[in-house]
């Protein structure tokens, strides 16, 4: 990744329910207090949140991490895998545009 300026990050991984994460297959728990919380279902929404909570606006990264898909057998331990993602922030466009096709023509030689 150090081709294309990425940095590895690593973002908190348990995140509050919340109706733009509810799935069938999102695991939630309940913490001590009373609260429900979320393990990661894909990468994007916990880094999703990171970026807007530190107002971030150029950044590339990439990161390998679990993800957790709820069984469709009640009471069964989740089902752990792990997700690859390459994430591109810019507030332009025309960047994103041009650094994906850059991408792709290096996937292709």
């Amino acid at each position: 990744m150090r081709l294309h300026a990425a940095v590895y990050i690593s973002v908190p991984t348990l995140t509050p329910k919340s109706p733009v994460i509810d799935h069938e297959t999102c695991v939630q728990i309940m913490e001590r207090g009373g609260g429900i919380i979320t393990l990661p279902h894909n990468l994007r929404v916990p880094f999703a949140r990171y970026v807007a909570q530190r107002e971030i606006d150029h950044l590339k990264r990439y990161s390998i991490e679990k993800v957790y898909r709820q069984q469709k057998i009640f009471g069964c331990h989740p089902r752990e895998q792990y997700e690859f993602a390459f994430d591109i922030v810019t507030p332009t466009p025309k960047f994103f545009f041009y650094l994906m096709q850059r991408l792709f023509l290096q996937c292709v030689k």
